[in-house]
């Protein structure tokens, strides 16, 4: 349920509708208004896309497996948060978006790896609205909550070890009332589009 208002005149509406249908809306036909929803603020700005405030993460590997693994995390406007997390020398640029690049992981490695920096980011925040975690990877998620190693990755020991790592992020994260939250590759700012 999101509650929008009308910046200008101060009128409110409620709309029970999914975020991508009232984001749809305040871009179309109430343009300048803004959506609340857990403290969130969301404001449409001239016809561009709006996502609510936290961390987005993915992952991609174009031309598959066997080709480096690009890791994305941004904020809701698509603000490079990877720099300043792990360093500019960590860091490139992958079509226009800073990311770290890995040689030798799969696409779900990648965005493991992404989702436990995420955490890690989130955890370091003052402001609590901004804290939430957004990602694309259903695989991802269930292996944060469920604490489930593949059998691909079961003697594979970097990957226990940056799993190890993530349900430690995680369980910090926890603390704070959230779970990581699934959305769509369409309503993700970190989607790299490949």
């Amino acid at each position: 349920m999101y509650k929008i208002t009308n910046a200008k005149t101060g009128e409110t509406t409620m709309v029970d509708k999914p975020w991508a249908e009232v984001s749809n809306m305040i871009q179309t036909t109430h343009r300048g208004w803004i959506a609340k929803k857990a403290g969130a603020d969301i404001q449409a700005q001239s016809g561009a896309k709006t996502f609510p405030v936290g961390i987005y993460c993915d992952s991609a590997q174009p031309g598959g497996p066997g080709n480096p693994t690009y890791i994305r995390v941004c904020d809701e406007k698509g603000n490079d948060l990877l720099e300043d997390y792990l360093g500019k020398d960590k860091v490139s640029k992958f079509n226009g978006y800073t990311v770290y690049t890995r040689n030798g992981i799969t696409n779900n490695f990648g965005e493991l790896l992404g989702l436990s920096w995420a955490f890690a980011i989130a955890n370091n925040l003052a402001n609590k609205e901004a804290r939430q975690v957004y990602t694309d990877s259903k695989v991802a998620i269930s292996w944060a909550i469920n604490g489930v190693v593949p059998s691909q990755y079961k003697t594979d020991e970097t990957f226990i070890k940056h799993l190890n790592k993530l349900h430690e992020r995680q369980q910090d994260y926890r603390l704070w009332d959230k779970l990581p939250l699934h959305i769509s590759g369409a309503e993700n700012p970190a989607d790299m589009g490949t």
